[in-house]
């Protein structure tokens, strides 16, 4: 007999109370048929796009963190025109190899700051996944770093620390060019913009151009700025690293999409 999850059964048998098919399918009813544990569940339905969100969209999150609490794992769901709709649910297996993925050469040498402006966002949400995303990334790269929220703070970082690197939004740099040019004769300053934004032609800045990722700046610190360092991940359209097996939600910068994303996984650990 084959053992489907709880939460996996509740999806079914909501569309066919509904009036419409649905299919355990794929990899893991593999697995489960051979005795084997199955990490993803996914769900095949006759029920067109339109009659999917009309049944799920109300209770969209509460499902979603109940799947999250009662199997530690994440659901996404999959609908293409008149073709149905497919629920994804990954569940982690373990950890293979817990060494950091990403290092500094020597983090012990290097002292940031990092300078946006938050009241730029109105959603509180955005502002402190902004806040936790820089925080983070210090923290996990094993260096001192500060981040402020206004110019006058910066400042005073400069004075009372002694600074490697300042990394700013693209936005607070155009408010102020001239003088990032010139505190770039002292250290590195990095912009973090658009992927169409550019610099003066002479400029001794250095852009990060969005999305970025933790390697583009691990290898900036490590002053890998060559082709197969910085300049080769920033290249247009290429994959920095590739995790074999590993599903991410990846969000932009708009408010919603970041509110969204934070109330799906927000009670995945």
């Amino acid at each position: 007999m084959l053992r489907i999850p709880a939460a996996v059964e509740e999806i079914l048998e909501r569309l066919e109370a509904a009036g419409f098919e649905a299919w355990c399918v794929g990899g893991a009813v593999r697995d489960a048929l051979l005795g084997r544990e199955a990490g993803d569940w996914d769900v095949a339905s006759s029920a067109p796009p339109e009659r999917v969100l009309a049944l799920f969209a109300p209770r969209a999150l509460p499902i979603a963190r109940g799947l999250l609490n009662a199997m530690g794992g994440f659901i996404h769901f999959d609908s293409q025109g008149q073709q149905g709709l497919l629920a994804h649910i990954a569940i982690p297996q373990g950890v293979s190899d817990d060494q950091p993925c990403i290092v500094l050469n020597h983090p012990e040498r290097f002292c940031i700051a990092c300078y946006f402006k938050p009241e730029k966002y109105s959603c509180d949400e955005v502002r402190g996944y902004y806040d936790g995303l820089i925080m983070n990334l210090v923290e996990g790269l094993s260096v001192k770093g500060y981040q402020v929220h206004n110019f006058e703070g910066l400042l005073k970082l400069q004075r009372s620390q002694t600074l490697t690197h300042v990394f700013i939004a693209q936005g607070e740099y155009q408010e102020n060019p001239d003088y990032y040019e010139k505190l770039a004769g002292t250290l590195r300053v990095v912009v973090i913009a658009e992927r169409e934004f550019t610099l003066p032609g002479k400029s001794r800045l250095l852009i990060i151009h969005k999305p970025f990722s933790a390697l583009s700046v691990a290898n900036l610190l490590n002053g890998e700025l060559g082709e197969r360092g910085f300049a080769e991940d920033q290249a247009a359209g290429r994959k920095p690293f590739t995790c074999v097996g590993i599903q991410a939600l990846a969000v932009d910068d708009e408010e919603m999409n970041l509110v969204v994303a934070k109330g799906v996984l927000g009670s995945y650990g």
